[in-house]
């Protein structure tokens, strides 16, 4: 199983699709606040910052700074993390290529000694 997503010829990872869909849960279109967003993704704040860097690098999010750290930024200073269109689209495309059911074939629902020889052969699930 991977933990990353190709998108277009950029590559997610869970984390920051994660990030992504947390972003659109709490506004798909307006600024959602730093310490919102990172209650709702539960990982350590320095982490999260470090990742929506790399997210506006890539153009999936807008960001708002200030000057100074408070309770309600992030280490490096980010108050505010809006999704971008390629966010948008990012995110639309990962749901396009997740991944597929690990279930194979139609599950028989009875018990073993009452299915016929051939199929005790090739179990299935």
């Amino acid at each position: 199983m991977s933990d990353f997503v190709l998108v277009g010829d950029k590559i997610l990872n869970n984390l920051d699709e994660k990030i992504l869909k947390a972003i659109k849960a709490l506004s798909p279109t307006s600024f959602v606040g730093a310490a919102e967003l990172s209650d709702k993704v539960k990982i350590d704040k320095k982490d999260l910052g470090n990742r929506i860097m790399t997210l506006k690098e890539s153009g999936k999010v807008d960001i708002v700074t200030k000057e100074f750290v408070s309770s309600m930024t992030l280490p490096n200073f980010i108050t505010k993390v809006r999704l971008t269109e390629a966010g948008r689209e990012a995110l639309k495309k990962s749901r396009s290529t997740s991944k597929p059911s690990n279930r194979v074939g139609l599950k028989i629902n009875m018990k073993p000694n009452l299915l016929p020889d051939r199929l005790k052969e090739y179990p299935i699930g």
